[in-house]
């Protein structure tokens, strides 16, 4: 019973870690590329538009934020988790490892 409970405590830990280490590579995402972006600027964005709030921020900022890396970044996460749920259900049907 005990090995169970340590299996089970390591596995949510794993879980827990690649959460976020998925997290902080969407936010290391958000934050690199041509147009340079600040993390203090996209956390106010990000917040300012959660609140429905207007920021004191460049519009040009804003549209690479919210226009672009965002979109991409939900798209590559979401096509990602599809992927791992075809392999899974994949090796459920034919009972493969």
């Amino acid at each position: 019973m005990e090995i169970i409970k340590k299996h089970k405590t390591r596995h949510n830990f794993i879980i827990l870690l690649f959460l976020f280490l998925l997290l902080a590579t969407m936010i290391l995402s958000l934050y690199t590329g041509k147009y340079a972006v600040s993390i203090k600027e996209i956390s106010q964005i990000l917040f300012y538009r959660i609140i429905n709030k207007t920021g004191f921020w460049d519009p040009m900022t804003e549209n690479v934020i919210l226009g672009l890396r965002l979109p991409r970044i939900l798209a590559t996460v979401l096509v990602g988790s599809s992927l791992s749920i075809s392999g899974a259900a994949y090796q459920g049907i034919f009972k493969t490892l």
